[in-house]
């Protein structure tokens, strides 16, 4: 068992975070002290998280932002994901194989044009058929 490993099973002993430092140290504080100075180049590390210190916040209050910014992540996930079934389900793809974008019908008559991409397909319901005319558009 080599220095590093033997120095790395004692749970009171921290490696220094700054990139540049190969230093470490055992802190007798633990949780309860959790700022860590480097005796070798003075950077600070916590403890706790076992990361450069979290400046301007204790580690509970690093802990909620954590926890805050995974809950947004999941949020923001569950938002796009009931986006994107919206977006199927109220929309048709564009007729142009190489364009595919949503297009929607909102109002007026039967024809459609795709004004994401190509802006050349349109819909025109004829009786029950749809048939896509593949005309340039004058947009």
């Amino acid at each position: 068992m080599g220095f590093r490993d033997f120095a790395s099973s004692d749970p009171n002993f921290v490696w220094c975070q700054n990139p540049n430092c190969p230093s470490g140290q055992e802190h007798v504080g633990g949780v309860d002290q959790p700022i860590v100075t480097c005796q070798a180049c003075g950077f600070r590390t916590c403890f706790k998280h076992q990361i450069p210190w979290h400046e301007e916040m204790l580690c509970d209050e690093y802990d909620e932002r954590v926890r805050l910014s995974n809950d947004e992540r999941q949020s923001r996930m569950q938002q796009e994901l009931a986006s994107i079934a919206a977006i199927h389900e109220a929309t048709k793809p564009c007729a142009n194989k190489a364009c595919k974008a949503p297009i929607q019908k909102i109002k007026g008559c039967d024809h459609m044009k795709c004004k994401s991409k190509c802006r050349r397909f349109r819909l025109s319901k004829v009786g029950l058929k749809s048939l896509i005319v593949a005309i340039r558009c004058a947009v």
